[in-house]
């Protein structure tokens, strides 16, 4: 679909015009803001994030923790001495506890390393399509730059026929009004034009 929006376009360059990119620039253009290259790019990024999603289990884990607890009577204990009994308060009735909890895995058996030794992989897979996506956006330009070198230069040549036979009909009709040639003898270099672009 490119190709061919750039070999209409290319069609419409006038001959003696220089194209505006070369292709340098156009390649540089293509592996930097490329549709394919930006979507390549984009899954990179998100295997980087895999890769540092799995070495954050190596971190050690810190857990806050608060508690508020009411109770509706309040606790108490009842102690039988003698015959008497006595009743005392054994806890509080509203109490608050909070801590910290730190955890460090020291060893799980290679799970942690192996999670980090796929999502390595992943990213290097990553980076080898986002590079295979270059190439192959470099590739599609470069045909499409040169195709549409090859209109420009048959189009210029279409031209350079045009007044050629533009000055042969000139100069026949000169010679048919003289009378020094039939108008089927000043036509036969035109009617082989037309039948030689029309592949005849």
């Amino acid at each position: 679909m490119h190709r061919l929006l750039l070999l209409c376009l290319g069609v419409l360059v006038l001959p003696g015009v220089t194209l505006a990119l070369t292709l340098d620039e156009g390649l540089k253009i293509v592996a930097e803001m490329g549709r394919d290259v930006k979507i390549a790019r984009a899954y990179e990024d998100a295997a980087q994030g895999g890769v540092r999603l799995s070495r954050s289990a190596l971190l050690p884990r810190i857990d806050a923790y608060v508690n508020q607890t009411w109770l509706r009577h309040q606790p108490q204990a009842r102690i039988s001495f003698a015959g008497s009994t006595v009743t005392a308060a054994n806890a509080n009735k509203d109490f608050l506890s909070y801590g910290v909890i730190a955890t460090q895995i020291l060893y799980d058996f290679g799970k942690t390393s192996s999670s980090i030794s796929a999502a390595k992989y992943a990213l290097k897979a990553k980076e080898i399509e986002t590079q295979r996506a270059r190439n192959r956006s470099a590739l599609d330009f470069t045909i499409v730059y040169y195709d549409l070198l090859e209109a420009e230069k048959l189009l210029q040549v279409a031209h350079e026929d045009v007044q050629r036979y533009a000055a042969h009909k000139k100069d026949a009709d000169a010679r048919f009004g003289r009378g020094v040639v039939t108008r089927n003898e000043a036509l036969k270099p035109t009617s082989r034009w037309l039948m030689r672009a029309s592949g005849t």
